[in-house]
C-alpha cells in the first residue's frame, strides 16, 4: 500500500539527499519509483516511456500510479488544514507528482510536501538551464528553492472582442491601462436588460491575483525576510481593493456562474484558449508584464530516493511523450509553440517579462479579504489587517507540519518473485479520499499475507462504474451496477467459480441477493454485504411515553401507537426515494407493486393497495409522517425535519448509515435501532455491497479469491454479513454490538418468512424499474400536496406505467446509444410531460 507517515523537515529531506547519492553509487537493487499518473494518461503512453531510464539506472523500476481523485486537492481557501490534508494525501501517492497552477499554494512547500530541487540542480552540470526561457525557469522559484520542472507554460493577458469596443466607442486595451480605464469598460460595455439589470459582466478575470500583481508593479510578499512572509501595506493596493470591491457589487465583474466565458467581451485569460476565437485580440497586462502559468512535475518531499526522484524528473519534463500530456501551447524548452501566427509578436513581447505564480503566492489572503469588503462592508485597510493575521497563521501552521516526518513508502509494490501478481483493485465511492482507506489497505494486506501469489493489491477508488471497471482487474461497488456492467460487456461470469467453491453456498445467502446480480441465467457478481433498512428511535421519547419497543421488532399496532402520541412529525424517512413509504403500505395490507413476481406486478388500483395507500399519505398530510415532495424525476428533496430531533426516522445500516456518520464513534446519539413493523405483510428493504471481476483480466482465479475474502469480512465496512454462515460466526459475533447483531439476525429471519415482501432501493435502478416510480410519486405528491383525487391519481399512474413497461419490453438492441435513444422515445410517446 501507500501509506501516509507525516512530515519530515526540509532540512531532514536536503540530509537524505546526500545519504542517497551515497547508497545510489554503491548499489541500486530492487528500487521501485513511483509516477502519479492518471489512468486517461497511462493509456496515452506507450508501455515502453521509462525503458530508457529504467536501462540508465539498473536494478530502478519505475511504475505508474494512478492518484485518483486525490489530484483533486481542497484549496487554499477551504482552510489551511483541509488544504495540507489533501496536499499530504496527494504527495503520499508516488515519488514523482504532476502539478498544475491551480493546486498550487504558498504553504505546501513550507510544509515539505514538495522536495526543494535547488541542491540537486546546482550538482547537476548536465542541466543546461539556459534552454528555458528565464521567466518558465523562475516560475517555480519562491522562497529560496526550486519546487519542480516545467514541461509546457500559458501566459496571462487582456483579450477582448475589438467589435464590443468599437460599439461602445472605447479604445482597445493595453499594457497602458490601469484599474481605471478597466472600470470604465467594464460598466460600459457590460450587457444590460431592459430594467437595466446586468447580464453579461463586462470584463472578468481567470486570475485576479496576476491582474493585480500587474497593476501594482510588485508581488505581495516582504523581499527582505526569509523565509517569507505577505507583506500587504502598499497604499495603492488598498485603493485598488475598493475599486475591485465596487465593481463586483456592481456585477459588472464576477466569475462565470452559468455564462460561457466566451460571452465575456473583457477578459484576462490563458492565451491557450484564443487559438480558435479569431474574434478575439490580445494585449500586454499593464507595465509591459503577463502572467505565465506552468505545468510541470514535483518530487514528493517524502520521497526516499531523492537524487534518483530528481533525474527521473529530469527525463519526464524532456520526454516528447509526458510533454505531449498537456495542452498548454508553449514548450518549457525551446521549441515551437501553439498559438495563433498574428499573436506570436506579443507572445514575444510578454515572455521576457512574465512573472509566475512566486511572484503572487500570498494573493490568497487579499481575494478573502475581498469577499470580507463585499460580503459585510468593511474597509479594505481593516480587510487586510485581518488577512495579514490569517496567512501568517497558516504559515505558522505549514512550518509546524515540517517539523513531522514524511514517507511516500515505495515498497508498496513490491519487487514480484516469479510468479507472484499484483491486483488493481477499483473501489466505488463519492468521497475523496475515501474515509474508510485505511480498512481497504489493512485487508488487502491481510489478504496478500496469506495468499502464495498476489503480492500487492493497488486500491483505486473511482466515482464512475465503466471506467473503474475497465481499468481495474476487479471492482467493489456500494450500490449493484450490475445491469450498467453486463450491458457494456465489461464483466465475468462467476458461475465456473461458485460452482466449484466449497466454500459458498447459495441457499445461505440471505435475502435472495444473489439474485439480484443474475442475468440471463448466469451470476455475474458476487454479494459481499448489504445495508438493512432500520428505523432510529429516540429511546427518551419514547420511554418518556410507555412506548419503547421490548426487543428489535414490532407490530403495525405498536407503530401506530407511536404516532399517535408522539409529537409532530413522529417518522421522518431521510433517504431518496419512496421505499418508507411503500414498506408502511405493505406493514398496513396493501401492494401498489407485488415483489413477489418476477418482473413486479402493478397493482396501484387494487382495492386493498389503494385503501394501504390512502392511509398512509394521510398520516403525511397530517403531519405525522414528515413529506417532503418525491418529484418526477428526483425523487425527493431535503428531508421535512431535523432526523436529531424526531420521535423516529429511517436509515440503512452501513458506512453511510447517518448515525453512524454523525457519530462515528459509535454514540448514536440517544437513538436505537428496531425494524420496521410488521403487519399484513412483512416488509423488509435492503441495499447490496457487490463485486465483480473484469472479462479481460489474466487474474480471474486472484480475483476471486480477493472478493470471496472480502465477503467474508462485513464488520471492516460496519455492512451486514451476506450470508447465515458469517453471521453466525463466533469470530464475527464477537466484534458485534449486541442490538445491530439481533437486528441482523432477526432481519436474515424475516426474509425467510412466507409474508415478507423484498423491496428494492427505487432510487438508482435501472430504467425499467426506476422510472414507472415517476407516475406512482407524482400521484402520491398530487394527493399529499395537490388535494387532488388519489383515485385518479392512481389509475392514470398505472396506465402510464403499464405502457410505458410494454415499449420498453419491446425494445431490442445491443447498441447502447439505440437502447437509450428508444428508452426516451417510450418516455415521450408516453408521457409527453416527461420529455425532457
Amino acid at each position: 500500500m501507500l501509506h501516509k507517515f507525516g512530515r519530515c523537515l526540509l532540512v531532514v529531506s536536503l540530509l537524505l539527499i546526500g545519504f542517497s547519492f551515497s547508497l545510489s553509487t554503491q548499489a541500486q537493487e530492487n528500487i521501485i519509483l513511483t509516477v502519479a499518473v492518471d489512468s486517461f494518461d497511462q493509456d496515452r503512453l506507450a508501455t515502453t516511456v521509462f525503458d530508457d531510464f529504467e536501462a540508465q539506472n539498473p536494478g530502478v523500476r519505475v511504475e505508474m500510479i494512478d492518484p485518483g481523485d486525490s489530484i483533486f486537492m481542497a484549496s487554499i481557501y477551504a482552510g489551511v488544514d483541509d488544504h495540507l490534508n489533501a496536499v499530504a494525501n496527494y504527495a503520499s501517492q508516488a515519488d514523482i507528482l504532476p502539478l498544475s497552477p491551480w493546486q498550487l499554494s504558498s504553504v505546501m512547500t513550507r510544509a515539505g510536501y514538495i522536495l526543494n530541487l535547488e541542491p540537486l540542480v546546482n550538482s547537476d552540470a548536465s542541466l543546461a538551464i539556459n534552454t528555458y526561457p528565464p521567466a518558465i525557469w523562475e516560475a517555480f522559484q519562491w522562497d529560496g528553492g526550486l519546487w519542480g520542472l516545467p514541461t509546457r507554460a500559458d501566459l496571462l493577458m487582456f483579450d477582448y472582442i475589438p467589435a464590443a469596443f468599437d460599439a461602445a466607442g472605447l479604445t482597445y486595451p493595453d499594457a497602458s491601462w490601469t484599474i481605471d480605464d478597466i472600470a470604465n469598460a467594464a460598466r460600459a460595455i457590460a450587457t444590460r436588460d431592459a430594467n437595466g439589470t446586468v447580464t453579461v459582466p463586462g470584463f472578468w478575470t481567470s486570475s485576479e491575483s496576476t491582474l493585480f500583481r500587474a497593476l501594482l508593479g510588485t508581488g505581495f510578499d516582504d523581499p527582505t525576510t526569509f523565509p517569507s512572509v505577505p507583506d500587504y501595506t502598499n497604499p495603492e493596493l488598498a485603493r485598488l481593493m475598493q475599486i475591485w470591491a465596487d465593481l463586483e457589487r456592481e456585477n459588472v465583474i464576477r466569475q462565470p456562474q452559468g455564462i460561457n466565458p466566451d460571452q465575456f467581451p473583457f477578459r484576462v485569460t490563458n492565451m491557450g484558449s484564443l487559438n480558435q476565437q479569431t474574434n478575439r485580440m490580445a494585449a500586454l497586462l499593464p507595465n509591459n508584464t503577463a502572467g505565465v502559468d506552468i505545468e510541470g512535475y514535483v518530487v514528493s518531499g517524502g520521497t526516499q530516493y531523492p537524487d534518483l526522484a530528481y533525474q527521473l524528473v529530469r527525463y519526464i519534463t524532456t520526454n516528447p511523450e509526458f510533454i505531449a500530456l498537456s495542452f498548454s501551447p508553449i514548450p518549457a524548452q525551446s521549441g515551437e509553440n501553439n498559438i495563433r501566427a498574428d499573436l506570436q509578436p506579443l507572445v514575444d513581447l510578454a515572455l521576457p517579462n512574465a512573472f509566475g505564480f512566486g511572484a503572487r503566492r500570498y494573493f490568497y489572503g487579499i481575494e478573502q479579504a475581498l469577499d470580507a469588503m463585499v460580503n459585510t462592508g468593511i474597509s479594505a485597510e481593516e480587510a487586510l489587517i485581518q488577512a495579514d493575521s490569517t496567512v501568517r497563521n497558516d504559515l505558522q501552521i505549514a512550518d509546524a507540519r515540517a517539523n513531522e516526518l514524511f514517507i511516500v513508502e515505495n515498497n508498496a509494490i513490491p519487487s514480484l518473485n516469479s510468479g507472484e501478481i499484483v491486483l488493481n483493485f477499483g473501489v466505488l465511492t463519492t468521497i475523496f479520499p475515501m474515509p474508510n482507506q485505511s480498512d481497504w489497505e489493512a485487508l488487502a494486506d491481510a489478504f496478500t499475507a496469506i495468499d502464495p501469489e498476489v503480492a500487492h493489491i493497488s486500491i483505486n477508488a473511482r466515482n464512475d462504474p465503466l471506467e473503474t471497471m475497465s481499468n481495474n482487474d476487479c471492482l467493489y461497488s456500494p450500490g449493484n451496477p450490475v445491469n450498467l456492467l453486463v450491458d457494456n460487456g465489461l464483466v465475468l461470469s462467476l458461475d465456473p467459480f461458485l460452482d466449484v467453491d466449497p466454500n459458498f453456498d447459495p441457499n445461505a445467502v440471505i435475502g435472495g441477493a444473489l439474485g439480484q446480480l443474475q442475468r440471463d441465467n448466469q451470476t455475474w457478481g458476487l454479494p459481499v454485504g448489504l445495508s438493512p433498512a432500520v428505523l432510529w428511535y429516540n429511546e427518551a421519547t419514547l420511554s418518556n411515553l410507555g412506548l419503547t419497543p421490548q426487543a428489535v421488532t414490532w407490530s403495525i399496532n405498536d407503530f401506530d401507537a407511536v404516532l399517535s402520541s408522539a409529537e409532530n412529525p413522529t417518522l421522518l424517512p431521510i433517504e431518496l426515494g419512496n421505499t418508507p413509504w411503500l414498506m408502511l403500505m405493505a406493514a398496513y395490507g396493501g401492494l401498489p407493486i407485488d415483489y413477489r413476481t418476477t418482473p413486479p406486478t402493478i397493482n396501484f388500483t387494487d382495492p386493498d393497495a389503494i385503501g394501504a395507500i390512502q392511509l398512509v399519505l394521510d398520516l403525511g398530510k397530517n403531519g405525522d409522517i414528515g413529506y417532503r415532495p418525491l418529484g418526477q424525476v428526483t425523487m425527493g428533496g431535503a428531508p421535512a425535519g431535523d432526523p436529531n430531533t424526531v420521535p423516529l426516522h429511517t436509515d440503512r445500516l452501513g458506512l453511510l448509515s447517518y448515525r453512524f456518520l454523525q457519530s462515528p464513534d459509535g454514540d448514536t446519539g440517544g437513538y436505537n435501532l428496531v425494524t420496521y413493523p410488521q403487519g399484513m405483510y412483512t416488509p423488509v428493504s435492503y441495499n447490496i455491497q457487490t463485486a465483480f471481476i473484469n472479462r479481460d483480466t489474466p487474474y480471474r482465479d486472484a480475483c476471486y479469491r480477493w472478493i470471496s475474502y472480502i465477503a467474508q469480512q462485513p464488520q471492516t465496512f460496519n455492512v451486514m454479513p451476506i450470508s447465515r454462515a458469517v453471521l453466525e460466526n463466533q469470530a464475527y459475533v464477537a466484534t458485534q454490538d449486541a442490538r445491530a447483531l439481533d437486528v441482523y439476525t432477526t432481519f436474515a429471519d424475516f426474509t425467510r418468512r412466507e409474508d415478507a415482501i423484498v423491496f428494492p432501493r427505487t432510487f438508482g435502478t435501472g430504467l425499467g424499474d426506476a422510472l414507472p416510480m415517476i407516475w406512482l410519486n407524482r400521484a402520491f405528491d398530487n394527493y399529499v400536496l395537490q388535494g387532488a383525487d388519489l383515485q385518479t391519481e392512481l389509475a392514470l399512474a398505472q396506465m402510464l406505467t403499464l405502457d410505458y413497461q410494454a415499449c420498453y419490453n419491446a425494445i431490442n438492441t445491443q447498441d447502447t446509444a439505440t437502447f437509450q435513444q428508444q428508452v426516451n422515445d417510450c418516455v415521450s410517446n408516453v408521457d409527453p410531460t416527461l420529455a425532457q
